[in-house]
């Protein structure tokens, strides 16, 4: 439904990228969405170098709801301004319709204060449950493609059982003590070392603060 990157420097590249969708021309729009003049384009891209740092997000929600154009441009506006609302006000953005596609998408490009741009696996599992809200994908879903939904909830309650037994473990440290000690074996039935062994590091900067990425 949503990925993102970042990048330093300043964003005239993506933008250059965003504003074509198979060799045609496509318009770049604001907050309000409204199509960019050429000189609002500029001042956004001279922003972005002075804050030295743009984000590039994808919104993709589920091609078998058949999202128009329309409603693409809206859910995009809808979820950037529930994502925007928290804690990233300072940020701004400019985004693009791609729905010359198989699966049509929106293309959003912020900037603003590098610790208002950082994101870690917690705020983009965010951003994904606020862009599912707000494109309405379970009720467009549903409509279009009720078949195919039934299936999508069906995955979607065993990702959720997944993920529901892994904070368990993660929140009773007894628990967790007990699993990291007990040996793993690999699929020939032979003892293996522990996934934290393996990956020293892989739980360090778990409680970063909001300027990871």
């Amino acid at each position: 439904m949503a990925k993102t990157d970042f990048q330093r420097g300043g964003a005239q590249d993506l933008v250059e990228y965003m504003s074509r969708d198979n060799d045609e021309k496509v318009a770049l729009k604001d907050h309000t969405g409204r199509e960019l003049e050429p000189e609002q384009i500029t001042a956004f891209v001279e922003r972005s170098e002075e804050h030295g740092m743009e984000r590039h997000l994808i919104l993709s929600p589920d091609p078998d709801a058949a999202y128009n154009e329309q409603e693409l441009d809206r859910g995009t506006r809808r979820t950037m301004s529930a994502f925007r609302s928290d804690d990233r006000l300072a940020t701004e953005y400019v985004y693009a319709i791609h729905a010359d596609h198989e699966n049509p998408h929106a293309h959003v490009a912020m900037t603003g204060p590098e610790q208002d741009l950082g994101m870690d696996k917690h705020d983009i599992t965010y951003l994904r449950e606020i862009a599912r809200e707000q494109f309405q994908e379970p009720t467009m879903l549903q409509a279009r493609a009720p078949e195919k939904a039934a299936g999508r909830e069906t995955l979607a309650e065993s990702e959720q059982e997944r993920e529901q037994r892994a904070l368990q473990i993660a929140l009773d440290p007894e628990q967790q003590s007990q699993r990291e000690q007990t040996p793993q074996r690999d699929h020939t039935g032979t003892t293996s070392s522990t996934d934290r062994e393996q990956h020293p590091d892989r739980d360090r900067g778990h409680d970063r603060s909001r300027g990871g990425r």
